[in-house]
Formats: structure tokens, sequence, C-alpha cells
């Protein structure tokens, strides 16, 4: 009987890694390669399971800082960083980064706060918010833009009906709060197809972090991750620029799956 049941454990275990491989080619994961295929496309229509519609990432969405415009690729709402008028406007030292909300200047106080409060959560210290009006930006920050508005407008590539929602902060936690935010928006605007698995490949993740109570760069996510090489030459001289060797499965915004290369140079992790 225990021969049996081992033989039994075993095929189900192969079945079972038939299955993950096929599903993982399925979604441009080479054979016998390291993560995601560089420019992989669809495989023809999205795949349909159970009724369930499954959306093949066409190529991967890069994570490093030097992304001008982050979109989820499920809910369409972009971030947009840097903004400038926004620092000068309010007198802040932090970076600000924003988000537009088409058509929701309908938004309550109340509902606006309930967005606060969920930026709040995720290490934000408030959520600035104007909206676009037929005379141009009202309610919120928008006395602070009187002179510029027409700046502001063009800068986000807003329109009337607009809703403009802002976090003044360090960039992890204004992309981190922003993103919480855009989630509970995406639910509330029913921006989603509630049966539809949409998968993404994240790439490029910065290697190092800027610890600001250290006042020092420390690993992102651990010491052990391989950096690419086109920056051995220059990891000491410019470590924000530094990116890893490193990749994660996404669906709907959940991480499903990661992976990397590891260290396996004593030297290089010696410089780690």
């Amino acid at each position: 009987m225990r021969g049996l049941r081992g033989l039994a454990v075993a095929a189900l275990a192969a079945a079972l890694a038939a299955c993950l491989a096929r599903f993982f080619l399925l979604l441009g994961f080479p054979a016998g390669g390291f993560g995601p295929r560089a420019g992989a496309s669809p495989l023809g229509a999205p795949a349909l399971v159970l009724g369930l519609r499954l959306v093949r990432p066409a190529t991967p969405s890069r994570a490093g800082r030097s992304s001008v415009l982050r979109v989820s690729s499920r809910l369409g709402l972009g971030f947009v960083p840097g903004l400038g008028f926004l620092a000068r406007g309010l007198g802040s030292s932090f970076q600000s980064t924003g988000v537009v909300v088409p058509g929701a200047a309908g938004y309550s106080r109340k509902q606006i706060t309930d967005l606060e409060d969920v930026a709040k959560t995720y290490g934000a210290k408030g959520l600035a918010w104007m909206k676009v009006t037929a005379d141009g930006l009202d309610g919120g920050i928008s006395k602070f833009f009187s002179t510029n508005a027409a700046e502001v407008q063009s800068t986000l590539e807003a329109k009337e009906g607009d809703l403009l929602l802002f976090v003044a902060d360090s960039w992890k936690v204004a992309c981190t709060a922003l993103g919480a935010v855009r989630t509970r928006l995406g639910r509330d605007l029913e921006l989603f197809d509630p049966k539809e698995f949409r998968f993404a490949w994240i790439v490029d993740f910065p290697l190092f972090d800027w610890n600001e109570d250290r006042q020092g760069w420390e690993a992102s996510h651990h010491m052990f991750t391989m950096p690419q090489e086109q920056y051995l030459d220059t990891m000491e001289s410019d470590p924000g620029a530094v990116k890893g060797d490193l990749y994660d499965l996404v669906c709907n915004g959940v991480e499903l799956a990661s992976g990397s290369i590891r260290i396996h140079d004593p030297a290089i992790q010696r410089r780690i």
C-alpha cells in the first residue's frame, strides 16, 4: 500500500508540475530561462477558464524609479510623479505624486475624506485634492493655484469633471498610498471586470533604497539578489540607479510568484 501511495503522490506531483509549466509558458515565462521573456507578446486571444477571462501580459512592466507614468493596466489610472507646481504652491520639500480620476469631480467631501483615510493607512500624512470645473480649479488646495490653473491642468492632462488627488511624501510612501487609493477607486467606480484576471510581469526593481533614519543605502529586498550586470562598475558610485536581477508575477495587483538570481560571486557579495 505504501508503494502505491508513493506512486500516486509522485503522479499527482508530476501532473501539478506539468500544469504549472503550461501556466507559466502561457504567461510568457521561457522554458529553461530566467524571468519573463523580453518583449513577450500575447499568445492569441485571452484565455477563458471556468468562465473567467485570463489576460496575458504583453511586455514586462518596469518598476524603476525613472518611470514617468505608472499606469494600472487593470484600472487605467496613471500616477504622475515629480509635480513641481505642487511643491512650489504648497511650499513642500517632498516630491509630489498625483493621479487624475476622470469624471469623479462629483465626489463628496465625505468620499474624499474616506480616500484620505486609506492613504493615511499606508503612511501618507494626507491626501490633497482639487476638482476641475468649467471655471477652472475648485475645492481642496485649489486656492494655492489660482494663478497657474492652466499649468496644473496641462501638466496632468486633466479635463472638466476630473478629480485630482495628490500625495506629497517620499517616492515609496507616495506610490504605496496612492496605489491603495487607486485600488479603492477601482472598486467604488467599478473600473474593472470582477471576472477578469489580468497578469503582469514586473522587472527592473531597484536593488537599494535610501534609509532616512540611518542616512544610508540598504538592500530593497534582501542582500543576496544579484545586481544586473550593467551596474556592476557603478554600484558604489551610484547605488540609487542599480537594478536587481529579479521579477514578480502579479495578478490584479496581487503578487503570485517571484524569483531572482542569487549572488554567486563572493567578491560581489562582499561589495553588497
